[in-house]
């Protein structure tokens, strides 16, 4: 029984770090530091251009922003292409560093305020929405039900009816039984 027993296989030291060239290296570092800021917008863009073809979002681009918008995308793929390409000099990685860093990363930077104006659009809508409800709170005296329409809640009117707060009236459903004579109680 004990022969049936395997030896277990010594720990395997780890693997070597690959050498890495100057022109990897650097080219590595540039990866990096710039590749998800082109992803990111590449996303961003990604979005606008299908929202904008689909028709969503409220405002359409005209066409020559509509081609403008095309290009650019096409110009961040080709420009990641080449940071993922490996590059044959360290002249090569320089010139691609100076291109994004000078053109690019400033769009970053105008999407990201864009971006953070949506945002705040935004948390300044839920909180005036979580104002009312407060409000709406306050004047019926419980938090109102999540299909009742905002708009429709007036803290001046008179509560509804069992049947409007979704209840069944009994008056409604049982008949009203005539009233019976009862024989006088003896004394």
């Amino acid at each position: 029984m004990a022969e049936d027993i395997l030896p277990i296989p010594a720990p395997r030291s780890p693997l070597p770090a690959p050498v890495l060239s100057p022109i990897q290296q650097a080219q590595r570092e540039l990866q990096n530091r710039l590749l998800g800021d082109l992803r990111f917008m590449l996303h961003h863009f990604t979005q606008l251009q299908c929202s904008d073809e689909l028709g969503a979002g409220g405002r359409a681009l005209d066409a020559a922003n509509h081609k403008r918008l095309s290009s650019f995308v096409a110009h961040l793929e080709s420009q990641m292409e080449k940071m993922l390409a490996p590059m044959a000099s360290l002249d090569d990685v320089a010139a691609l560093d100076a291109h994004v860093t000078k053109t690019l990363l400033p769009v970053k930077k105008r999407l990201e305020a864009q971006l953070g104006q949506t945002s705040a659009k935004a948390r300044r809508a839920a909180a005036a929405l979580e104002e009312q409800r407060k409000i709406e709170k306050i004047a019926l005296g419980r938090s109102p039900s999540p299909d009742q329409a905002l708009a429709k809640i007036d803290a001046t009117e008179a509560p509804p009816g069992p049947s409007g707060l979704g209840m069944i009236d009994t008056a409604e459903v049982v008949p009203a039984r005539p009233a019976q004579a009862r024989p006088p109680a003896s004394a």
